[in-house]
């Protein structure tokens, strides 16, 4: 984070479809500098949320303010401020590839053709081809270079990192985060969460239109439970292992895993006494913080 300056505040933000809350009462700001994941299911609200953002979806109730200005009031001058990359990648299909950049980024008035095309090549966009002959994966190159290539300060990405292969992928992580250092401000979602834990600073938990939790992606790890995998030179039985109430031990013989919750150190010194082969950390990630969060809500799949 480079300063104080919050780019992004949603404030008790609700949208409604019939019968269904998508979003419900929804808070949470973005600083200049940061890039801020949104996590959740396939219907946690995520798009609805985004597309509420860029003035897409009208939200029923609550606050939206874009670089200090309203976006619910002022939808258009918002638009200026935000690289907007959507999540149904639906282009114009009589377009080529490079009129769409030129398109899309006419509307920006810092966008640069320049650096679009530049992005285009690195991620191996053919510039003359058809939209409509471009795959998904390529869909998504090409709504991820006029994000980027409008200079917006703002970014506001839905799945952008999804169908892109893995080196592709790297490099557009690398290109976001060299973007935040800068200054931009980025808010995307994501179903890769190992993606999001080497690019996001902020990280933001939704289930059906709630938001569960919110705050610095640090701090979330850190209160993951710790696992060793422990391998023993004897087998030993439960019985003779050392106890802690806040150690978990699972296994048989002399292959055991230790969940640790609290001081990982402790727990180390605690195997002294055990005739220990190896061990291995294999501590989960934003992985196990999303397994630990959303296991509580009944019915999770």
């Amino acid at each position: 984070m480079l300063c104080d300056t919050q780019m992004i505040r949603i404030d008790n933000i609700s949208k409604r479809y019939k019968d269904t809350h998508a979003l419900s009462g929804v808070s949470f700001g973005v600083d200049q500098g940061e890039i801020l994941g949104l996590v959740g299911p396939n219907g946690a609200g995520k798009s609805t949320l985004l597309k509420s953002l860029v003035g897409v979806v009208k939200p029923d109730s609550g606050e939206i303010r874009i670089a200090e200005i309203d976006a619910l009031t002022d939808p258009l001058k918002v638009k200026l401020s935000v690289g907007y990359a959507p999540g149904e990648p639906a282009l114009y299909n009589s377009l080529s590839v490079i009129e769409f950049l030129e398109f899309a980024i006419g509307f920006h008035p810092k966008g640069s053709i320049t650096e679009g095309k530049h992005l285009l090549s690195l991620f191996g966009v053919p510039l003359r081809k058809k939209t409509r002959e471009l795959s998904h994966g390529m869909k998504r190159k090409l709504l991820l270079a006029q994000a980027l290539a409008s200079q917006a300060p703002i970014l506001i990405l839905d799945e952008p990192m999804e169908g892109l292969d893995p080196e592709i992928r790297k490099t557009a992580e690398s290109i976001l985060l060299e973007q935040a250092k800068k200054g931009r401000t980025v808010l995307l979602s994501s179903h890769d969460l190992a993606g999001l834990e080497r690019t996001c600073s902020q990280v933001a938990f939704l289930r059906e239109g709630k938001l569960l939790d919110v705050g610095d992606l640090n701090a979330f790890l850190t209160q993951a439970s710790r696992v060793l995998h422990i391998r023993l030179r004897a087998p030993v039985k439960e019985s003779e292992l050392p106890k802690n109430s806040s150690w978990q031990w699972t296994g048989k013989d002399q292959e055991w895993r230790l969940q640790v919750q609290g001081n990982l150190e402790d727990a180390l010194a605690g195997l002294k006494d055990l005739p220990v082969a190896s061990c291995r950390d294999a501590s989960g990630g934003l992985e196990e913080v999303f397994e630990a969060l959303y296991e509580k809500e009944e019915g999770f799949q």
